[in-house]
């Protein structure tokens, strides 16, 4: 018999040693055989100093959000682990209302299969998201696993917290490093989506939580106080990369700067005296002769420096006088504020009824919202923004309207699903409607604010293994992933399709797919693709199988660059769903 199994343990240090509730029993173990008996002072020592851990552990407090774990785990997200999103397009909602080559999306499906697919097309490749998320009232707003989630779910928080995070995460993924997202909340989760935007986005990241009165009037909807705002939370990928947000000055401000030189606006204020806690003390001569000593606000070198270029002026009248200096308006922007008055529901309302002459979608945004919202990010006109809660069409509409006002050339990608057949019959719609002009409410004739838009709905590719796909498999999402190749690449106009490939094209560059494993029409595609490029100057982006070809099998081809398929499709699909 070994010496441990002849070891017994006194009773009283049994007793002692089984009252401890930690998770070191097994350590307790080790030290019960490691220690000798005659030490058993020791031993009580040790059990009351990890019992004292242990209660410390018990008192100590977690700062963050915390929410319980997915008890009824989201099918759009189980069905990922079988299934490979895609997009089909809808070339009969195909909208073209100018004749040029681009091109916004619409895409109708669940926008957690939108932004997998989007996790590929454009990763780290969104200057601005903007989303209105249901705000979780109770008032069966918001939809999990196909069921209303309402007030008396006493579950309800947590499937919101989860439900956004999946989302949240996904998004994060998708802006550039200066990229912004905007999330309009209210009350029932604005403290608990701080928190977790703070741990997605970073704390350091956050930008501003705007309020923004949302309706006029006594009867605003609250039982104690007539609750009359929403919110607007900000976040930066990388604050630090992004702009100060600017909007420009009203017409009123505008009014008081009504002199102009070759220094822009300006108007003639009354020069500061008597500023006590400063020392710019110094005499200042009058056209009369006379001087006078008085504290200043200005340094004496910079009141001369000013005067000498007639920015200021001194006025003397008898025994009165004055000192006056232009105060001018720098720019023609002042930065952003965070309480915004300006746009509230009841003008949404009116417009949704002015498009669709009647109450087509309940609760929607401001169209001016979006467009303010744009416009501070003081970003170029042709910048790219995403809205996968696109609901009414709201983004959409935004962006083609400030197109129409400056020219620009924003592109924008809206993500629905079709509950209630929103996507085609308001979202769609509504897009289609601006887009090509409409007869309104009152019956007047409006003109379209043009765009081109791009229809696709989610689909799948089904596999039995996400971690190992068959080679078969991997061949059918090569064959149905062309419309995810042209969305990445942005160029949409189809010129050729043929049994082993797929030719697309704008007015200068060609993206291609050669579906197939064999090489025995690769010969003919590249020939192809050098006729096509003849008429251009542009490049060829060329998607192959495996891709395993260098330039120099391509010489009938300038500009080539090769990419393969599908194998980094797929290792999107498997980083996102953990596999």
């Amino acid at each position: 018999m070994s010496q441990q199994q002849s070891l017994e343990i006194p009773e009283e240090v049994k007793e002692q040693y089984f009252q401890i509730k930690s998770s070191t029993v097994q350590d307790m173990k080790d030290l019960l055989w490691s220690m000798k008996w005659n030490k058993e002072k020791d031993l009580q020592a040790r059990i009351r100093e990890l019992e004292e851990e242990l209660q410390h552990l018990r008192n100590s407090k977690k700062y963050g959000l915390v929410w319980d774990s997915e008890r009824e785990p989201e099918q759009v997200v189980m069905d990922c682990q079988t299934k490979l999103p895609i997009l089909e397009e809808v070339k009969e909602r195909k909208i073209i209302s100018d004749d040029s080559w681009d091109s916004n999306l619409l895409i109708e499906g669940d926008n957690y299969h939108a932004l997998q697919v989007l996790s590929y097309t454009h990763k780290e490749a969104i200057d601005v998201i903007y989303i209105d998320p249901p705000y979780n009232t109770g008032n069966k707003d918001f939809i999990y696993n196909d069921k209303i989630v309402d007030s008396e779910d006493t579950y309800r928080h947590s499937k919101w917290l989860n439900f956004m995070e999946k989302r949240l995460r996904l998004a994060y993924d998708l802006l550039k490093e200066d990229g912004v997202i905007f999330i309009s909340i209210d009350d029932n989760e604005q403290a608990q989506l701080k928190l977790l935007c703070d741990e997605i986005f970073g704390e350091n990241n956050f930008i501003a939580n705007i309020c923004r009165k949302t309706r006029s009037g006594w009867w605003a909807m609250s039982k104690h106080i007539a609750t009359n705002h929403d919110y607007v939370l900000i976040y930066g990928r990388d604050k630090f990369l992004v702009q100060d947000f600017f909007t420009p000055y009203d017409e009123k401000y505008l009014k008081r700067y009504k002199e102009i030189d070759e220094n822009w606006r300006y108007f003639w204020d009354t020069f500061i005296r008597r500023r006590i806690w400063n020392n710019n003390v110094y005499k200042i001569k009058l056209p009369s002769g006379k001087e006078v000593s008085d504290k200043w606000n200005l340094r004496e070198e910079k009141f001369y420096e000013m005067l000498k270029v007639w920015d200021i002026r001194i006025i003397e009248n008898w025994e009165n006088w004055s000192v006056q200096f232009k105060q001018r308006m720098w720019d023609s922007w002042k930065k952003s504020w965070s309480i915004i008055n300006d746009f509230n529901n009841t003008q949404a309302t009116e417009d949704i009824r002015d498009i669709f002459n009647d109450r087509a979608f309940d609760y929607p945004k401001p169209i001016n919202l979006i467009k303010y919202l744009l416009q501070v990010t003081c970003k170029w006109n042709n910048i790219k923004v995403l809205d996968f809660t696109a609901g009414s069409g709201t983004t959409g509409h935004a962006v083609l309207d400030l197109n129409k006002e400056d020219g620009g050339k924003r592109k924008f990608i809206l993500c629905t699903n079709n509950e209630n057949n929103i996507c085609e019959e308001v979202t769609y719609e509504r897009v289609k409607r601006v887009s090509q002009g409409y007869t309104n409410a009152k019956g007047k004739e409006i003109e379209g604010l043009g765009g081109n838009l791009r229809y696709y709905k989610t689909a799948f590719v089904k596999v039995e293994n996400l971690q190992e796909v068959t080679d078969e498999k991997k061949l059918e999402l090569t064959y149905n992933a062309w419309e995810l190749l042209a969305i990445k690449e942005w160029i949409y106009n189809e010129r050729l399709k043929t049994e082993y490939g797929q030719v697309f094209e704008n007015m200068h560059d060609i993206v291609a797919v050669y579906f197939k494993e064999s090489t025995r029409d690769l010969a003919p595609m590249a020939e192809e693709l050098g006729k096509i490029q003849a008429e251009k100057w542009g490049k060829v982006i060329l998607y192959i199988y495996g891709n395993p070809y260098g330039l120099e099998a391509f010489p009938m081809i300038a500009n080539l660059e090769l990419k393969d398929i599908p194998d980094p499709i797929l290792k999107v699909y498997r980083e996102i769903n953990k596999v």
